[in-house]
């Protein structure tokens, strides 16, 4: 072989090793423009996955606060019930001692009173000599007396010693008169 048939092997070897080269650089660059297309179509789907996840979050975040509020309030309402049933429970306590004190103001005077029969305790008493329930009430003007002897202690002596009551039978209109100032005892 002569040497011009050996550069012409030489030739076509370096020019099928250039085309070789330039071939699989294209190949190359092809497979990477498809690597790339593919992981922006992996991308792409991800970031809107990305995306509905910060949404998500935002939304959740949003019903976090809404729910811290809404506890806020009714913890605040709660609060302001709390108040109120204990203003509502001082001022029922103050009716009540008002009330009781007022029945019991009413009943040391119909205990005092002559005119009105009444218990030991002070309770009025209706003619058949039971406790009348609706309390003590100031007397009438023009109302009938009581029957004679009522008043202070309750029934009279007499009506006492007859229940079983401590006291003997005395007639309180003796004792008045004694005293001479209308009162017994």
């Amino acid at each position: 072989m002569n040497s011009s048939t050996w550069l012409w092997i030489i030739v076509a070897v370096v020019v099928i090793a250039i085309i070789a080269a330039v071939v699989m650089s294209q190949t190359r660059k092809k497979r990477a423009e498809s690597q790339r297309v593919e992981a922006e179509q992996l991308r792409r789907p991800s970031a809107e996955h990305h995306l509905k996840l910060q949404e998500q979050e935002a939304a959740a975040a949003q019903a976090e606060a809404e729910a811290r509020g809404a506890r806020a309030e009714a913890d605040q309402r709660a609060a302001e019930a709390k108040r109120l049933e204990v203003e509502a429970q001082r001022r029922d306590q103050e009716r009540t001692g008002a009330l009781e004190e007022h029945q019991s103001t009413l009943r040391r005077a119909d205990a005092l009173d002559p005119d009105v029969r009444t218990d030991k305790e002070g309770y009025r008493l209706d003619d058949d000599g039971n406790r009348m329930e609706s309390g003590p009430t100031p007397p009438t003007a023009g109302s009938a007396p009581a029957r004679e002897g009522s008043g202070q202690g309750g029934a009279t002596a007499m009506e006492r010693a007859r229940d079983g009551g401590d006291e003997p039978a005395v007639d309180l209109r003796a004792r008045r008169d004694a005293d001479g100032d209308g009162h017994p005892g």
